[in-house]
């Protein structure tokens, strides 16, 4: 860098010519995901994050402020990799979905295809798409969030096998067109099967600048290829096109909450969507599964869950969303109970609690039944004092 006498270094600048070696030498030597780290953005929230002065900063040997900026990055991408862990988990709920209402989502996304498809042929292969690719070499089974599935349609009259590419997607991604262009190839060179693509977007923003849908590849006014996925953005819906088919279909009540709808109605749609699956479903995998689906999308502040209550409270066409509820909190309340009676357990056994029962349920804040109870399963009532008064 060239400076003029008059000229001085930006402060910016000179925090951004010391640590940046030693972050790209840490990122390196660490072998962090690149997908997690902007170099830039990593500098200027440190900076801010520790308040180092530029004395301060010219002043620390390499190795200090090795230590330093590991022990940062350690904690930020320790942070990241939390939220990618939570948003790969609720993929992965999806695929679960998927599984369980192949026939349903294929009713309610493609409908015209679902009477064509033999939906009893339907064949996952996951091991077989992490066979395929790379990148899915060190995934686990359980956790992969595409699907591949092999099933029979009907075309033309005659039953045909063809394999369906299905892809979660969280956030919008870069080059994500032509990642599912190198999906279907590998796919295509080796199973020489019709792959039909889907990327479903599950992220709650209405986009700006939509994700692109279809890959080219030309030289110069000559084309070469032109490759289309079907790209379902559930943001796009409106909630009302969602509810008309929730008597049919328990899909649209298990995707209503990440349709588009007013902020202010977030408590309603929770409402709506918990009735509309309890329609179908009283218990059971399935209905659990569409629960879990709900409670990740629509995860509801104070002030909503306040709202939510009050409507399945006064309305008699949520009644069995508040019967629902207070099993939950009865369900909740005795696992709390379990586990308090767990601890009293091991606690007795290891001699660790006073052998007065009074004072046993004033520790422990266990009513005094209980308490009993429990020291009687142990056979302690020889140890214990009052047990019988």
């Amino acid at each position: 860098m060239n400076l003029n006498k008059n000229e001085t270094i930006p402060v910016n600048t000179v925090f951004q010519l010391r640590i940046n070696p030693i972050i790209t030498r840490v990122i390196k030597k660490k072998q962090f995901d690149a997908k997690l780290i902007k170099i830039p953005d990593l500098i200027e929230k440190y900076v801010n994050l520790t308040e180092s002065s530029i004395d301060e900063l010219i002043s620390m040997t390499d190795n200090e402020l090795l230590k330093k900026i590991n022990a940062f990055l350690m904690s930020e991408l320790s942070s990241k990799k939390q939220k990618i862990k939570k948003r790969n988990n609720f993929d992965v709920r999806h695929k679960e979905t998927l599984r369980l209402f192949l026939k349903e989502y294929f009713e309610l996304f493609f409908p015209e295809l679902a009477e064509k498809m033999h939906f009893e042929t339907a064949k996952f292969l996951d091991k077989e798409l992490i066979a395929l690719f790379e990148d899915h070499a060190e995934k686990d089974v359980n956790t992969l969030t595409d699907a591949l599935i092999l099933i029979e349609i009907t075309i033309n009259n005659k039953r045909e096998w063809i394999l369906i590419h299905w892809e979660a997607q969280g956030d919008k991604e870069e080059i994500f067109d032509e990642r599912m262009f190198h999906y279907f190839c590998g796919l295509y060179y080796k199973y020489r099967k019709l792959v039909f693509p889907i990327a479903m977007f599950t992220d709650p923003v209405k986009w700006i600048k939509p994700v692109s849908d279809t890959f080219n590849l030309s030289l110069f006014d000559y084309p070469i290829c032109t490759y289309s996925y079907n790209l379902i953005k559930l943001k796009k819906f409106s909630a009302d096109e969602f509810e008309k088919q929730i008597e049919t279909n328990p899909l649209a009540a298990a995707y209503l909450p990440m349709t588009d709808y007013p902020i202010y109605d977030r408590p309603l749609i929770k409402a709506k969507a918990i009735n509309g699956i309890n329609s179908h479903f009283k218990s059971g995998p399935k209905q659990a599964t569409l629960f879990t689906l709900i409670d990740q999308s629509l995860n509801l502040d104070k002030n909503e869950q306040l709202i939510f209550e009050e409507i399945i409270n006064t309305h008699n066409e949520y009644k069995e969303v508040k019967m629902l509820q207070s099993i939950e909190e009865v369900g909740y309340e005795k696992g709390i109970e379990q586990g308090e009676d767990k601890v009293l357990k091991g606690l007795l056994k290891a001699g660790l609690l006073t052998k007065d029962l009074d004072k046993i349920v004033q520790t422990t804040g266990i009513d005094t039944e209980r308490v009993k109870k429990i020291i009687q399963e142990l056979n302690l009532n020889h140890e214990v004092e009052f047990v019988t008064k």
